[in-house]
């Protein structure tokens, strides 16, 4: 139900300022996407979790994407470790802490275990990935600029941040993500 509401649209009323009807909570179009694609007009929302009237469902990609080119550290939740690696290097030209052991944690917030691949129906994918078309797309830039910035953290110094076949994952995502008819 959740999707298909926004999913059709009547999660922005006209003449709506922000909220809408979001189920008190957020509106998941292009989400990252709008809050990396900040336009001023848009003063009155919060640029995280409400459409802007002004700018819509899908924000400027381009800027989007400029604004992630223009951050000094880009990090990805599913290699935590290694975002912490590089965020070390770059404040302190080390990598001690990619030598300590790292416990990972799922927290799972009362949710009964699940499988996107096996318990989601293709109808109700193909509109999620509607949902977050232009987050897809803002995704692949930032998985390839993280596999980058690892490749060369890890010549540098010689330390070990992650694995090969993770680094090839994320390039290999990266290069199936296309914007019209240019590479991102």
């Amino acid at each position: 139900e959740w999707v298909w509401h926004f999913r059709n649209g009547t999660a922005w009323p006209p003449g709506a300022r922000c909220r809408g009807d979001m189920f008190n909570c957020v509106n998941p179009w292009n989400m990252q996407t709008r809050y990396h694609a900040y336009d001023p007009r848009c003063t009155l929302c919060d640029r995280g979790h409400d459409v802007c009237p002004e700018v819509g469902l899908e924000p400027d990609l381009g800027v989007a994407l400029a604004t992630l080119d223009q951050m000094a550290v880009v990090g990805l939740t599913e290699h935590y470790t290694a975002s912490l690696c590089l965020l070390e290097y770059l404040l302190t030209l080390k990598t001690s802490r990619c030598l300590l052991p790292f416990q990972k944690t799922h927290e799972v917030h009362s949710v009964p275990p699940h499988s996107y691949d096996k318990d989601v129906p293709p109808a109700l994918k193909q509109e999620v990935a509607a949902l977050v078309a232009q987050d897809e797309q803002l995704y692949a830039r930032a998985a390839r600029r993280f596999a980058t910035d690892v490749r060369l953290v890890q010549r540098y110094t010689g330390a070990h941040i992650l694995q090969e076949a993770a680094l090839q994952e994320l390039e290999k995502l990266a290069e199936r993500a296309v914007t019209g008819n240019r590479r991102l």
